[in-house]
């Protein structure tokens, strides 16, 4: 009859370098002889990938239990061992390899019961040893509780072994693979299309094997709706089975589809696939990446010179647009262009000329409409202009060479005072009532001619010209940010903000060196006027003594003669 008594085992320590080990790749090996080693052990089992920690357990008084641990750098090295190990002998002994459970997960109520030790005379006299009752529990934790892993084991008198059912263990639910994976230049894994909706990963297994032998078959599920993308990947034991698949003669009907066999590629390689198949995968209709173009950023070489009022209003401006942009209604238009910090004396015609002497020599424009204010009126008794106005193209690579060359130019207005060009921003619905309206005053007069439309391939053919000609040319340092398709992204508040600060930082700085240049200038030109002063010579005989005794001489020597007129008496 069999007792039960505690028993102490050590806490092995599985932290490795000063970190937790990670646990995914950690196996444990059952029912292992009692010559085994760890070096015996990890001989073994290092030809399947990059080995961490091998322990095997053993009790207080040195001997072995039968169980021990292995640990994976990667879990599908781990995977590899399972398949290739599992129920072959080791030493002798035929073992039996399984994924560690976690320590939470094993001690579920509904977990197996535990069975009974054989008494064994066990010493008592540590304190890292840990008390475990009416069970044989073999712990192998570290500081975390969290990552323990467990295992039962049954300890027979008869046997110098210890043997526990395969199925007692529960494995750990299935984890994503790791992005490194040998299966692509194995040669042995296809990739499925036309799969049926309703095949499993059973049914594909199961058709599968009819060729050869499968490692798994994995039917791709859509992580949104859960349901099958009608793809697949089969892995093969041998490379001959998967060239076998990938044969046009071979039938690969299930389920009434048939499917379509083709070697499975890296995922970087696929990525780059679609996206050279799909460069513009992602359609702007609303044009979002032309919000970024003539864009001013403080501390680039666009910000130089820049006055704070010229920053401050486009800072607004680019918050008013990212306000305005909320609404799906408003798109940026790519051939319309607004401009700010108009002169009051500017009006319709020279708007039109100076846009028409920076664009291109064949470009056409539409609109060119200075904003006036119908209730403010100017010394001539005309409308006063709003300081902004429009200019409209014809096709958007013209407005983009003048919005580049006018944007932020020193030259055109004024260096304090530059011209802010951007592309307007329209709404959607407003638009359409014009084009409505202006479709039904043609239908309504018989005398409009028939608009002509270019022919869509002479326009392509000039935009793919003038893009060229883009490229090639120089973008202008004061130009500011230049746009491409696919940013859709707006700039945030805070950010737009701290723009002003920068720039404020910066212009104050610019203005220090050159005050500090002033002044060193003006230094060195009062230096030139003023005359070197010549130093003054030291009398040799410096003795005030020497020189009253001379005086003195003088006056000694010399006739005391007074000069008299002749009537005067002597």
């Amino acid at each position: 009859m069999s007792t039960k008594k505690k028993i102490k085992f050590k806490r092995p320590k599985n932290i490795i370098d000063g970190k937790l080990c990670n646990k995914r790749g950690r196996l444990i090996i059952r029912n292992l002889p009692f010559s085994a080693t760890e070096d015996a052990l990890t001989k073994h089992f290092e030809s399947f990938g990059d080995i961490t920690d091998v322990n095997i357990l053993k009790r207080p008084d040195g001997k072995l239990v039968g169980c021990g641990f292995v640990q994976y750098a990667q879990k599908q090295s781990a995977a590899k061992a399972i398949h290739y190990t599992s129920g072959k002998p080791f030493l002798g002994r035929v073992i039996i390899v399984d994924w560690a459970v976690p320590k939470k997960k094993f001690s579920q109520p509904n977990k197996a019961d535990d069975e009974d030790i054989k008494e064994e005379p066990l010493n008592e006299s540590s304190e890292s040893m840990t008390e475990l009752t009416d069970a044989s529990i073999k712990e192998e934790a570290d500081d975390s509780s969290d990552s323990e892993s467990i295992v039962e084991s049954e300890c027979s008198g008869k046997a110098d072994s210890v043997e526990v059912p395969h199925d007692e263990l529960k494995t750990v639910a299935e984890r994503p693979q790791p992005k490194a994976s040998h299966d692509i230049p194995e040669g042995k894994t296809i990739f499925l299309k036309n799969v049926s909706f309703s095949v499993t990963n059973d049914d594909l297994k199961d058709f599968m094997e009819k060729i050869g032998p499968v490692y798994y078959a994995v039917v791709c599920i859509d992580s949104l709706t859960e349901h099958s993308k009608g793809t697949a990947f089969v892995k093969f034991k041998n490379k001959i089975h998967a060239d076998q698949c990938l044969e046009p003669d071979t039938d690969l009907t299930l389920k009434g589809c048939t499917m379509m066999a083709l070697p499975a590629l890296d995922k970087k390689r696929v990525n780059n696939i679609a996206r050279d198949k799909h460069p513009d995968k992602k359609k702007d209709n609303r044009n979002l990446y032309l919000v970024k173009e003539g864009a001013v950023i403080a501390g680039t070489k666009a910000s130089v010179g820049v006055s704070m009022v010229d920053m401050r209003k486009r800072l607004e401006l680019e918050l008013w647009k990212s306000n305005m942009l909320k609404n799906l209604n408003m798109f940026v238009s790519n051939t319309r262009l607004i401009v700010h910090n108009l002169p009051a004396s500017y009006d319709d015609r020279k708007l039109r000329e100076l846009f028409k002497k920076h664009a291109p020599p064949k470009a056409r424009i539409i609109e060119a409409k200075v904003m006036r204010n119908m209730y403010q009126l100017d010394n001539d008794g005309k409308p006063s202009s709003k300081g902004y106005g429009f200019v409209a193209f014809n096709l958007h690579t013209d407005a983009l060479v003048a919005l580049r060359k006018i944007n932020n130019s020193p030259s055109i207005f004024h260096p304090n005072k530059r011209p802010i060009v951007a592309f307007s921003i329209e709404n959607r619905s407003v638009i359409q009532v014009k084009q409505k309206r202006a479709e039904k005053s043609k239908l309504n007069n018989p005398l409009c001619p028939a608009s002509k439309k270019p022919r869509p391939e002479e326009s392509r053919k000039k935009e793919r010209n003038v893009k060229r000609r883009l490229r090639s040319e120089n973008v202008p340092t004061f130009a500011g940010i230049e746009s491409h398709p696919g940013q859709t992204s707006l700039p945030s508040k805070r950010k737009i903000l701290s723009q002003q600060e920068v720039h404020s930082q910066n212009v104050k700085e610019v203005k220090r060196d050159r005050k500090r240049k002033q002044q060193a200038l003006q230094m060195r030109k009062e230096k030139k006027k003023e005359p070197k002063a010549k130093p003054k010579k030291k009398d040799k005989f410096d003795d005030q003594a020497f020189t009253q005794l001379v005086d003195k001489y003088k006056k000694h020597i010399s006739p005391n003669l007074s000069l008299k007129k002749w009537y005067e008496s002597k």
